[in-house]
């Protein structure tokens, strides 16, 4: 045997590159998904929850007066602001097509809307009925920051803690955007009929629609009391009712089924230090 054949060649040693030249050949596509899926991002989308609180409660404070001139240019500061993460996540998105059709991509667009309709648009038509549905889509931001801040804190949740708290914020949710969307529907059609009794509403008992009677009513159907003090007086809002049922006999039997299966898993002997639960003597 040929003795330089029988000679092992050495393995070409690869050159490891430091952090900054590889910094500088990732793309930018890259980079931004880097810094979105970092803090940077949970920060930006921290910023936007804030920017959602603030704007959903000047909302709702701002249906007890018959007119805000401000708050259309305060849409326009606060959508800019969801445009731009939409866009930088959209770019940023490895698949951008599922990326569009996601559940919370959908959303997102539509918490846009107010910012395609800067021109005046008429009295309650349904222009402004999206508008206002729009503005109470918001919240699902403030739960999404919610969920964000739980993931910056050191504090670790159990599970049964954690469920509890995705019942609590699930119904809040529930609440918030179905008087939100009753509200939208509901208040023009009373004021429809109020101009249109000839007693202004007197003889028909109708009043004014309010914020907090719409949350009222979301309460009393979903506790199943059904005390028929008040009813929606739109098509619209009985098809949210209709709606708001459905959704809560799926999701709510769901989670609650979730919750008792995490709490048969508990156990006073799982302690770290046994204590009995009660005394006996």
């Amino acid at each position: 045997m040929n003795p330089k054949m029988s000679m092992v060649l050495p393995l070409p040693q690869l050159k490891l590159e430091n952090n900054d030249e590889y910094e500088n050949r990732i793309t930018l596509r890259l980079y931004i998904e880097k810094l979105l899926n970092q803090k940077v991002g949970r920060y930006l989308e921290i910023i936007s929850g804030i920017a959602s609180l603030a704007s959903v409660g000047i909302y709702i404070v701002s249906t007890y007066f018959d007119s805000v001139e401000w708050l259309a240019t305060l849409d326009i500061v606060v959508c800019s602001l969801y445009l731009t993460e939409y866009l930088l996540k959209l770019f940023a998105a490895q698949h951008r097509l599922q990326y569009i059709f996601s559940d919370f991509a959908i959303i997102e667009l539509l918490t846009l809307f107010p910012l395609f309709t800067i021109q005046s648009v008429g009295n309650w038509n349904y222009l402004q009925r999206l508008i206002n549905i729009s503005r109470i889509l918001r919240v699902f931001r403030v739960i999404r920051m919610i969920n964000k801040l739980q993931q910056l804190s050191d504090i670790e949740y159990g599970g049964v803690t954690r469920q509890i708290y995705v019942i609590f914020s699930t119904v809040t949710t529930i609440i918030i955007v179905t008087a939100g969307v009753l509200y939208a529907f509901e208040f023009p059609k009373r004021q429809e009929l109020i101009e249109n009794d000839p007693n202004k509403g007197c003889s028909n008992q109708i009043d004014k629609c309010h914020f907090h009677e719409m949350i009222y009513f979301t309460i009393v159907t979903l506790s199943t009391v059904g005390y028929g003090d008040v009813i929606p007086y739109s098509e619209e809002g009985r098809v949210c009712v209709i709606v708001l049922i459905i959704i809560v006999l799926v999701v709510i039997p769901k989670q609650m089924n979730e919750l008792i299966r995490l709490m048969g898993l508990q156990s006073v002997y799982a302690r770290s230090f046994y204590k009995p639960l009660a005394d006996f003597i």
